[in-house]
């Protein structure tokens, strides 16, 4: 029993004498070697790993068995099985031909050459816009990136699927496509933000700050401008940058510049178009780049040009009816000419509205206009021309000589000039109907009352002002001829 513990522990000790070797602190099996640095291990053939105890599988890759001979791995080696009419001599790959009638190639299917290289990196047996590729122990040949088809003579379009960002133009071209990025964008798909900061685009002092897709400057005293470069107080023009892509706007307001015109204006006022589309705000900036079929945007042709047209402006709306402007700073038309890219043209509006009479009574009847309370500064023209948000005093009166009649006003209400909007009542039944209207006095042939101007979301060229008033004895009280706002009482019970 001791003896045999004895010889065991001798085999023991040769195999390991045989098969282990320690390179620095790495322990390296299968009679490998040590690097140059004596800390690493050098495997030997048919081994891999760090301490070189794991198999490396000589069929993968590379097939080392010549004329289809089929490569059979084994634990640190391999070994070739012939097909019929070939054996393994001294190499052991099969090279050996036992019968001369036989002339197979040397590699399997997809290698050639005496080295058995891969045969699509050495041949062309692939058509047009494809590319060679192993599969099993062959080739296929697979479509390039941009083609399809049985052949892959389809050329993809890639622009379907939108691979460009932030609004550029995506023009598809042979196998690929190009993105044709808007200001302050760059790379294949327009995603790579343009610092506009490193080249100093802020004038005389003004400090720059880049955002996404643009940069803000911030001006020192008495500088103005986009780019701190107006010295004078700015007008409303140096404050918008207005532009196109083929699909839609691409316009931005400087806030800060519009405040410094328009002082306590807000950003959440500015709409595009009457469908009152509102922008978005990046620091200072307020951007609008809603697509052409929003926004209610136009769209016309002239000759062979293309031409959107909208309209930005600054409005504030009746907290009751909201398609009634109470107060219009500004507008500012924009259109875009879609053969000639990103081109814009401006008109900047400051009154704008316009008015017209029309009277309908049963006898002689006027309507006046005063632009003040004690009705001396008579409004002339017809149209007349008025500021949204002003005060308008209206004096409605008949002519007629006879102390026995009496004028009652009945109904006022405005109509837009197109007929394309309801009417907005102003006064019914002798009573005021919309909070922005009073009646001042009334007398036995005049009635006088005032309104806060306004227009139309849909229709900012003015509108129509009708009045209605019933002529009575003056001794006559019915509800007819009363002037009084008549509410129908509430019932309770």
């Amino acid at each position: 029993m001791w003896r045999i513990l004895i010889v065991l522990y001798f085999v023991h000790a040769l195999i390991a004498g045989a098969d282990y070797r320690t390179c620095g602190n790495t322990s390296c099996y299968h009679n490998s070697l040590c690097d140059s640095g004596g800390n690493a291990c050098q495997c030997s053939h048919g081994f891999m790993g760090e301490t070189c105890e794991e198999d490396f599988d000589e069929c993968m890759g590379h097939d080392p068995c010549y004329h289809r001979g089929v490569c059979i791995n084994a634990f640190g080696s391999y070994s070739c099985q012939c097909l019929q009419g070939w054996k393994n001599g001294v190499q052991q790959h099969c090279e050996i031909k036992t019968n001369p009638d036989i002339n197979f190639r040397r590699c399997k299917p997809g290698w050639m050459g005496d080295l058995c290289l891969d045969e699509c990196s050495i041949s062309h047996h692939c058509g047009a816009n494809q590319v060679c590729t192993k599969h099993g122990r062959g080739k296929i040949c697979v479509c390039q990136a941009g083609w399809t088809g049985v052949n892959c003579t389809t050329e993809i379009d890639e622009c379907t699927s939108q691979p460009c960002k932030n609004f550029e133009v995506c023009r598809n071209t042979i196998g690929s496509y190009t993105c044709e990025c808007p200001n302050g964008w760059n790379g294949t798909s327009c995603t790579d933000d343009i610092d506009e900061c490193t080249i100093n685009p802020c004038k005389n002092s003004g400090t720059c700050t880049n955002t996404d897709g643009s940069y803000y400057c911030n001006c020192s005293h008495g500088w103005f401008g986009v780019d701190c470069d107006l010295v004078q107080q700015p007008r409303f023009e140096d404050t918008v940058r207005s532009g196109c892509t083929s699909t839609g706007w691409n316009i931005s307001l400087d806030v800060r510049i519009l405040q410094s015109i328009y002082p306590g204006i807000t950003a959440n006022n500015i709409y595009l178009g009457p469908s009152k589309c509102t922008g978005e705000q990046r620091d200072t900036e307020l951007w609008f780049k809603q697509s052409f079929n929003e926004c209610m945007t136009s769209e016309k042709y002239e000759g062979n040009t293309q031409t959107y047209q909208n309209v930005l402006f600054y409005a504030i709306f009746d907290t009751v009816d909201p398609s009634i402007v109470r107060h219009h700073y500004w507008s500012y038309n924009v259109a875009c000419n879609f053969d000639q890219g990103e081109s814009t043209s401006t008109h900047l509006h400051h009154i704008h509205e316009s008015y017209s009479s029309n009277i309908t009574g049963h006898r002689d009847i006027s309507i006046t206009f005063y632009k003040d309370h004690t009705y001396q500064q008579q409004i002339h023209g017809n149209p007349l021309s008025v500021h949204v948000g002003d005060k308008v005093f209206v004096k409605v009166a008949t002519s007629i000589m006879d102390w026995n009649t009496k004028l009652r006003l009945h109904t006022c209400h405005a109509v837009s000039s197109d007929l394309s909007r309801a009417d907005h009542m102003l006064i019914r039944d002798g009573c005021e109907v919309d909070k922005n209207t009073h009646i001042i006095s009334q007398s036995t042939h005049e009635t006088r009352f005032v309104f806060l101007d306004f227009e139309y979301l849909t229709f900012n060229e003015g509108f129509d002002i009708f009045c209605n008033a019933t002529f009575c004895h003056s001794d006559d009280f019915s509800p007819e001829c009363t002037q009084a706002c008549r509410q129908i009482p509430q019932i309770v019970g």
